[in-house]
């Protein structure tokens, strides 16, 4: 039977607020049961769970024949601890809890704390966009006019059930928007901008439904929101990357107008104004781009699983923003904080932003021309076998080829260019670019005559020069076309790079 790893992640998922509430809120008495004598030994595990020292450290204790039954208990018992801890921190939660209050009141005949405790509520579920609660609260409200045998019942239920419909009217408009917003940010995640014969169908849909294209003027904070996030989603799908940058400019300004939602949503609002800085640096719009991270930096998380959320995003802007301003030796300073959160977040940051994080550090040490450095990157990046952003590993194959000649004392380039060969055909069809780089780098590498190496880099950079701009905005293009320009003219690649 398979060990169950359930207890280990919920245990590991733990932030230091949960754990710091735990440790208060957990009884003497309790912790001397078998089940509370566990945790520690599970949280002081590694990264991986292995039910074995479990069993070592309490061999001979009845309870370990049990084990599962143990680590069940514990599961629950942690969860419950968690619900009174978001019960303290949650409006959501409030909001919860003070429906089913108001249920037990109304079933014990108690109409009027009932009453004056649900136009609290129903205040709190409105300001906090919660459509769904409100629905709830409504059937709330027509239950006690009718148990309460009130004069005006008859016209008190038939205004509740006119809001009813509009709230109704909301909860249908929200749903429709998130599914085109999801649809389109499905295929935004998956990076499929300009294939309109994929994406055909989605786009008439969306371009057909007038409230996709409204101002956003909508009652309530989520279709709003939504109806900005699908529209930066459609324009970035569209490559109109300024119309994108614009949108979520838009979301990241109603997030502020109502920060209220950020204190209920803070996560989701993070991945807006991540989504605004991505956009930012894409059309080279840096105006207080580095305050905006440390907003993302300052906002705390509620999960270890959120820290790492945090740690990728932050990462990720960080070097983006420094790498296209130049600010080296900023990079420099972080290279070892990165690298220690790649390893402590392993499983937390995701595969494809993992490889962006590293291949933008593999081009920070490239144009710096710090070969040394590089081949720690490089090797982070080939290493992982996940089948995203190609692009990327592609790229890395290309820059590992330049850095190979660039060291190579023995020949050793031309066996690296026969493997990279290859494992590209494995991966996909070359590109063009991808195509030209491999060619080239092969005369290059087999050149007999050395005095002949200028003619060959500027054969190679002339035919990079007549390649539409769309081939340009291939990954390792640029790298490849400032190190041919540094060599063909004899200077470090950062001096060129300061020229542009």
């Amino acid at each position: 039977m398979a060990v169950s790893t359930d207890l280990y992640h919920l245990i590991k998922s733990l932030s230091k607020s949960e754990k710091r509430y735990l440790s208060l809120n957990v009884s003497e008495d309790e912790r001397k049961k078998n089940y509370w004598k566990i945790f520690e030994v599970i949280e002081s595990m590694g990264d991986e769970y292995d039910e074995n020292i479990i069993i070592e450290r309490f061999k001979g204790q009845t309870f370990t024949k049990q084990l599962h039954t143990t680590k069940n208990y514990l599961f629950n018992s942690i969860l419950k601890q968690l619900r009174s801890f978001r019960e303290s921190n949650s409006i959501e939660y409030k909001v919860y809890n003070r429906v089913k209050e108001i249920k037990i009141l109304i079933d014990k005949g108690l109409f009027k704390p009932a009453e004056s405790m649900l136009k609290k509520v129903k205040q709190l579920a409105g300001q906090y966009s919660m459509t769904e609660m409100l629905w709830t609260i409504i059937k709330l409200e027509v239950e006690l006019v009718l148990e309460k045998h009130q004069k005006n019942m008859v016209v008190d239920v038939a205004k509740l059930y006119e809001e009813g419909r509009d709230i109704i009217d909301l909860l249908k408009e929200e749903n429709l928007f998130m599914e085109m917003d999801h649809k389109l940010f499905i295929h935004f995640r998956k990076g499929n901008f300009g294939k309109k014969e994929m994406l055909g169908e989605l786009f008439k849909t969306f371009k057909d439904e007038p409230k996709f294209h409204h101002s956003a003027d909508s009652a309530s904070f989520y279709p709003a929101y939504l109806q900005l996030n699908m529209n930066a989603f459609y324009c970035y799908l569209n490559r109109d990357f300024e119309g994108t940058n614009q949108y979520f400019k838009k979301v990241v300004a109603l997030w502020r107008k109502n920060d209220h939602m950020i204190n209920l949503n803070p996560r989701k609002y993070k991945v807006c104004l991540n989504n605004y800085l991505q956009s930012s640096a894409r059309v080279r719009n840096y105006e207080n781009f580095e305050e905006s991270i440390k907003e993302i930096e300052t906002i705390p998380d509620s999960s270890f699983n959120q820290e790492g959320e945090t740690f990728q995003m932050t990462s990720q802007l960080y070097l983006l923003y420094y790498l296209n301003t130049s600010q080296f030796k900023k990079i420099k300073a972080k290279l070892s904080e990165i690298s220690k959160g790649l390893d402590k977040y392993e499983k937390k940051v995701n595969p494809a932003t993992r490889k962006v994080i590293c291949y933008n550090i593999m081009t920070f040490c490239f144009v710096t021309e710090d070969y040394k450095e590089i081949a720690q990157w490089i090797e982070r990046i080939l290493e992982n076998k996940d089948k995203v952003r190609e692009d990327i590993m592609i790229a890395t194959y290309i820059i590992n080829l330049i850095v190979t000649w660039e060291l190579d004392k023995t020949g050793y380039a031309n066996n690296v260019h026969e493997q990279t060969k290859q494992k590209l055909k494995k991966i996909r069809k070359p590109l063009k670019f991808e195509k030209c780089a491999l060619r080239n780098l092969k005369r290059i590498i087999n050149l007999a005559n050395k005095q002949d190496l200028p003619l060959l880099l500027q054969k190679f950079i002339k035919e990079l020069h007549s390649m539409p701009d769309e081939v340009k905005k291939t990954y390792a293009f640029e790298e490849t076309e400032l190190w041919l320009q540094a060599r063909i003219q004899n200077r470090p690649l950062l001096q060129i790079l300061d020229d542009k």
